[in-house]
């Protein structure tokens, strides 16, 4: 059986500050017993605020804003309830104490990355991922404190901060500060998404941010040679022996569909390559 869990908003109208506004206090009751969280951070004009809808009247953008604001915290407060409720752990201290836990510095998107940066640092060194992946995510990571930076002028963010407005700026950042195009901002996008998803599973993110929003690639014409351009290719001579080792590097991946970014272990296929080069490493080192 259910259990009767509610949350309940209420202005402290004993208290007015400067501007005449009195803050909206955040209480939890569970089965008739209640407990008081504290201030939500929001302050009001006490004569908008409806007492029967906890929210704020009319459809002002203050009101809209406010309530909005409002909806989140009883979004958050009514999955953790429900996350305890079914593993059968549920209790006011334990929804409070979860919730306060938001604030501490260790659940901030930066610490978050850390933790995630440990866990792909440590399947590079079993050979589990690739160092390609680990510099992806590293790069995703200081492309997202830039936008913090800049946009939001912070040097972190709390993760319960972190909503569809904030993947919305970061999408936007790419493509306009950073100069991605489309696609390749929609691959760091997914990126991130992956870190994210991280968080969800840890049980620090209690809503995916991600959610309702929709990474769209575009269509690209990446053209192709022809027979006879490859033909030209294959019966082209070089002077210079590094540049026609490139060249049948290039043929190869041509008939093997092999990407030029991808990395895979190959034997020694000169004496300054060695064990486990990448294909693109092959390919710069004998063009440099």
């Amino acid at each position: 059986m259910r259990r009767a869990f509610k949350t309940v908003f209420y202005m402290r109208g004993n208290f007015v500050n400067k501007e005449g506004k009195s803050p909206i206090v955040l209480r939890i009751t569970l089965d008739g017993d209640r407990v008081t969280i504290g201030t939500t951070g929001i302050t009001i004009t006490p004569s908008l605020w409806d007492i029967k809808k906890q929210r704020l009247k009319g459809k002002s953008t203050e009101a809209l804003q406010v309530n909005k604001k409002l909806d989140n915290i009883e979004d958050e407060i009514r999955e953790i309830s429900d996350k305890l409720e079914y593993e059968g752990k549920l209790s006011l201290e334990k929804v409070k104490a979860i919730y306060l836990n938001a604030e501490d510095e260790s659940n901030t998107i930066c610490a978050l990355f850390d933790k995630f940066l440990t866990s792909v640092q440590e399947q590079v060194v079993v050979k589990h991922l690739s160092a390609t992946t680990l510099r992806k995510y590293m790069l995703c990571k200081i492309r997202f404190m830039e936008m913090l930076r800049d946009k939001y002028h912070c040097k972190d963010m709390l993760l319960k901060d972190i909503t569809p407005a904030v993947i919305q700026d970061f999408s936007v950042y790419l493509m306009t500060v950073v100069r991605q195009c489309n696609n390749t901002a929609m691959k760091t996008m997914k990126t991130f998404k992956t870190v994210i998803l991280y968080g969800v599973k840890l049980g620090v993110i209690h809503s995916d941010p991600y959610l309702g929003v929709k990474l769209h690639m575009e269509p690209v014409d990446r053209g192709f040679l022809t027979e006879d351009e490859l033909q030209a290719i294959i019966q082209k001579e070089f002077d210079i022996e590094r540049l026609g080792f490139v060249r049948d590097l290039f043929v190869f991946a041509c008939f093997t569909e092999l990407a030029y970014i991808r990395e895979y272990t190959a034997p020694d296929l000169s004496p300054s390559s060695g064990e486990g080069s990448s294909f693109r490493g092959l390919c710069d080192a004998h063009i440099l």
